[in-house]
């Protein structure tokens, strides 16, 4: 079983609370920082120990200074969007381009935040490019996973410390392993060997898997915690999982997810919720039902030692899904102006005894 921070329910009971009462329950004096509303993201989430970070795309970080200052100024970690992922960084054989990359590690670094690498290989056909997708021999994928760990993960050593090494290695909305081209031309050990393709090149770097879907789908949190036990008994360096966590509504079930966090603590690895978002899939939901379900999910991370991180995908409204969903009602944390709203302190107040 996993451990719990506090006395058992006292989470539970805490959520349970009006806010007024939540005031007064809580045995702090406040925030490090001083006035709660004044406080930065990151600066809320050492209240409950909790790294918080944001999903970052360079071309917004380049075209809208708002959108910049709040990436460098309100999160303790950047994770980049897409600038990682193979398909971006060599489109064609040998045709790097790391330059969006790059300029999000460079705004990292100039404002003391960490960046989490997202992703080296995606368990899915998309976003890997072509001229690996059509791969067919063991050696020559296997050269190519290897070659790209060394590319990536040398030209960041000691910058990127830590790394979503598989994502999404099963089907999305399903049990079964994706039909990637690592699982077509590997089998089933593909993941063992890209955990250990990385730590030869990075042997610091803490090495994470992406999953997703064990809210929506039975028996996928089975599997994905079989999986990850089965590397782990096998002595393959593994260090951490990413639960994404694009809720749709309905979707939310903070004793869910507590167990979901317990059974992989109980396993010794650190856990983050990743890709946060709340209503996702084009839902609208009112601010007022997004903050209850960001409040839950903090609170359902702070509870247990192994969760360390939870970092929003979506959080600023000029930037999410804008031909689908009612301008009121998206999961931002800032609004469309850049200003934040004012229930996000309460999200981590909520958490802090």
């Amino acid at each position: 079983m996993g451990m719990p921070r506090r006395p058992h329910g006292f989470r539970w009971a805490l959520l349970a609370l009006p806010l007024a009462a939540l005031a007064a329950a809580c045995t702090d004096s406040g925030p490090d920082c001083g006035e709660p509303s004044s406080c930065t993201i990151a600066e809320l989430g050492e209240t409950v120990d909790l790294r918080i970070g944001a999903a970052v795309r360079a071309g917004d970080l380049e075209d809208d200074a708002t959108y910049r200052r709040l990436a460098s100024d309100e999160f303790a970690s950047l994770t980049p969007d897409a600038e990682l992922k193979w398909q971006q960084i060599e489109p064609e054989p040998y045709d790097y381009r790391f330059e969006q990359a790059d300029q999000i590690v460079e705004l990292a670094e100039a404002n003391e935040q960490e960046i989490r690498g997202h992703n080296l290989y995606w368990g899915q056909r998309i976003r890997t490019p072509d001229h690996i997708n059509n791969l067919r021999d063991p050696e020559s994928l296997t050269a190519a996973m290897r070659l790209h760990a060394e590319t990536v993960l040398g030209r960041y050593r000691d910058r990127i410390p830590r790394y979503d090494v598989v994502n999404e290695p099963f089907v999305y909305d399903e049990v079964e392993r994706a039909d990637s081209v690592y699982q077509e031309v590997l089998g089933d050990e593909w993941i063992a060997q890209a955990f250990e393709l990385a730590h030869e090149v990075d042997p610091d770097a803490e090495l994470w898997i992406n999953v997703t879907g064990a809210s929506r789908v039975d028996g996928k949190h089975e599997a994905q915690l079989a999986l990850v036990r089965d590397l782990l008994d096998a002595g393959i360096p593994l260090h951490g999982v990413g639960l994404e966590t694009h809720i749709g509504i309905g979707g939310w079930d903070a004793t869910q997810y507590a167990t979901f966090v317990a059974d992989y603590e109980a396993l010794d690895v650190e856990v983050a919720l990743t890709e946060v978002d709340y209503p996702a899939f084009g839902d609208v939901a009112s601010d007022e039902e997004t903050a209850d379900v960001y409040g839950e999910m903090v609170a359902v991370c702070a509870r247990y030692e192994a969760c360390v991180e939870v970092t929003f995908w979506s959080w600023h409204d000029a930037y999410i899904n804008l031909d689908r969903m009612d301008p009121d009602a998206r999961p931002g944390l800032f609004d469309s102006n850049g200003e934040r709203k004012p229930y996000v302190p309460d999200l981590f107040l909520e958490s802090a005894g």
